[in-house]
């Protein structure tokens, strides 16, 4: 409309202009990252599988399964936004992942008659599937817990897309390896796995002790970054980057006229209370005070269109006696401005027993914004304390609001939400990984999956990336998906484990070495495709998450064999 009427270079920026940029990025963006995602795991699976019938089997199942989570969401009336995108892609990919595990067993299994080859096919691999699956869900479900409703959604809906997505996957594959006998058909691989398994198992029996210790090292070392975590929960650096157009909008709003954003504060008195000369100081004085921050270039109040008022009527400066304020608050309350709407109702009740301060910023990053409130709130206690009534009581409340106060009040939910995610996904995935395994081997597999954690997120405050709103996701789920191959590796560990054999883990590297790192570069592809997001938060998100899986497929293929072999727990009990 502005460009139809003579303005080509007219740019939004604002409150509303940044809720309405963020909902047309997300309704623009999902179905390219579905379509993305579909590319990219259609040829994944070919290259993977080496057959076009057992491509088609796991992507139904996984398409199925992605369909599911969109449904779950439509039917629970859980809007989609930029924290939701990124579901339906990891979905895709767990989905995936059982699905490879699955074939890895049928193909190992291949000198077996036909029935029985099915049937155990379906006898070793229910169970680490399903273990699997639980702990996925438990990684992610864990955001359920949030104070965040994005967060929140996204706990549920993948909770139940992903447990959902067990008996479509397994369902569907076991189904089709039954009744088609196409599907038995294996490839010549092109990857010389066995060189591969070698070398892990040899590198990880071998030396266990400096495997060990040389993964401590680096595991440690960047989680000391932890010790300058900080969370960043302005909307403009979190979603959208520097050169982007709404970003250009704020900066020039920011400095040019007067800033972009927007800190209040309410004073509550007794009724009449502003229409007294008192009440009125009170409130000039206050303004200055805010006016001497830094931060904060401009300060709206009542007493603006007052002091116009007054002028109006020949004087200077502001009325002295409540004789004269009450006659000007009167001339204000019956004026109108251009359209037609009331020049008071914006400053002050009818009552004049509530009074606004609308303070104007620059649009703030967390650290500055929370030491701008911080003195926008010390302030008016003092006011508060000044303004107290004879006998003690309170004469003024004041209350600091707007949404700059919003956003500071996300970053400190965001904080809440990433240690109860530290804390409890662990604590769950832990506790069911000591149900499956026993004390010994189950600690082992949590420890190999809490170094990646730690690591992945040290380096983002290594790399001085604040944690947003979705690098708080980065623990749940590199835990939640890590933990997966976690399991597999394990059952077969304990299966083919030997008394006192010098090389424990050889049988497990065997059986799940090849579906481990296949699953693990699909994932970091699935990732990829985040990528050619717009938004800079799911660019972040993919980038440290991939990190994460790569870290995680390293301890799991040789630091899980390492402390393994240290401890020589045979049997797995």
């Amino acid at each position: 409309t502005l460009t139809a009427q003579g303005f080509p270079n007219a740019k939004l920026a604002g409150e509303t202009a940044l809720k309405n940029e963020l909902n047309r990025a997300t309704r623009e963006q999902l179905p390219l990252l579905l379509i993305l995602a579909a590319a990219v795991l259609a040829i994944f699976l070919r290259i993977a599988c080496g057959d076009w019938r057992r491509s088609a089997v796991i992507f139904a199942a996984a398409a199925a399964s992605v369909g599911s989570c969109l449904g779950f969401m439509a039917a629970f009336s859980w809007p989609m936004n930029a924290v939701l995108l990124m579901l339906p892609v990891m979905v895709a990919v767990i989905a995936v992942a059982d699905g490879l595990h699955i074939l890895a067993a049928w193909d190992a299994l291949a000198k077996l008659p036909r029935n029985a080859r099915w049937f155990e096919t379906v006898r070793q691999s229910w169970l680490p599937c399903l273990g699997a699956s639980v702990t996925s869900a438990a990684g992610f479900g864990v955001f359920a817990f949030s104070e965040l409703e994005p967060l929140q959604h996204f706990g549920h809906a993948s909770t139940l897309a992903i447990l959902y997505a067990y008996p479509l996957i397994t369902g569907g594959l076991w189904g089709g390896l039954l009744l088609f006998k196409s599907l038995e058909k294996t490839r010549a691989r092109r990857v010389d796995w066995s060189a591969i398994i070698r070398f892990a198992d040899h590198f990880s029996a071998k030396t266990p002790a400096r495997v060990t210790a040389l993964t401590l090292i680096i595991a440690l070392s960047l989680a000391a970054g932890l010790s300058m975590l900080r969370t960043e929960t302005n909307f403009l650096s979190v979603f959208f980057s520097e050169k982007s157009e709404v970003r250009r909008a704020f900066d020039f709003v920011d400095d040019n006229l007067g800033g972009s954003s927007r800190i209040e504060v309410v004073l509550r008195g007794d009724n009449e209370f502003f229409a007294t000369p008192e009440g009125m100081s009170g409130v000039d004085t206050l303004s200055q005070q805010f006016a001497d921050l830094g931060t904060v270039n401009n300060v709206d109040s009542y007493l603006l269109p007052l002091g116009m008022a007054h002028r109006a009527f020949g004087k200077d400066g502001l009325p002295q006696t409540e004789a004269a304020l009450s006659q000007e608050l009167l001339f204000l309350s019956l004026s109108r401005n251009d359209t037609d709407a009331g020049v008071l109702p914006p400053y002050l009740d009818f009552n004049h027993a509530a009074a606004r301060l609308s303070l104007q910023t620059p649009n703030l990053d967390s650290p500055p914004l929370r030491d701008t409130i911080a003195a926008i709130e010390s302030r008016t206690a003092s006011y508060n304390a000044n303004a107290a009534n004879a006998d003690g009581s309170a004469a003024v409340r004041g209350e600091v609001t707007g949404f700059g106060v919003f956003s500071h009040n996300l970053g400190e939910q965001v904080l809440r939400t990433q240690a109860v995610s530290i804390i409890l996904t662990p604590l769950v995935i832990g506790a069911l990984l000591l149900f499956q395994f026993g004390m010994r081997i189950g600690l082992c597999g949590l420890f190999a999956n809490l170094l990646p954690l730690a690591a992945t997120t040290g380096l983002i405050a290594w790399l001085k990336f604040p944690y947003d709103f979705a690098t708080i996701l980065i623990a749940g789920v590199t835990l939640g998906l890590s933990v997966d191959n976690t399991i597999h590796f394990l059952h077969h560990y304990r299966r083919g484990a030997k008394p006192r054999g010098a090389t424990l883990a050889g049988p497990a590297l065997t059986r799940t070495a090849r579906p481990i790192i296949v699953t693990s570069l699909l994932f970091c592809c699935g990732l990829a495709v985040l990528a050619c997001a717009d938004l800079v938060v799911l660019r972040r998100f993919a980038a440290f998450t991939m990190f994460g899986m790569a870290a995680a497929m390293a301890a799991v293929l040789l630091f899980l064999p390492a402390i393994l072999a240290i401890i020589n727990r045979p049997g797995g009990k």
